[in-house]
């Protein structure tokens, strides 16, 4: 997962793991960003520090056979 700043300029990667990451989403204050991942055949929303720093598990989004597959979250104020 990149930022970039809108005019293009100061690509930064947040994240550098070798999996496949998703739907990033901003939380409300801006200071994280949260994401889809695969790590492990388990599936977890995770967040990295905007500036930086250790990734944060918040949830298992693993699904089993009939379970409805998360395609969007969002933060809650």
């Amino acid at each position: 997962i990149y930022v970039v700043c809108s005019n293009g300029s100061e690509v930064r990667r947040l994240t550098s793991n070798e999996t496949i990451e998703t739907m990033p989403e901003w939380s409300p204050d801006g200071r994280y960003v949260a994401f889809r991942c695969n790590r492990g055949a388990e599936w977890a929303i995770w967040a990295v520090p905007l500036v930086g720093g250790e990734q944060l598990r918040l949830f298992s989004a693993n699904v089993r056979p009939g379970d409805e597959i998360i395609e969007r979250f969002s933060w809650l104020p």
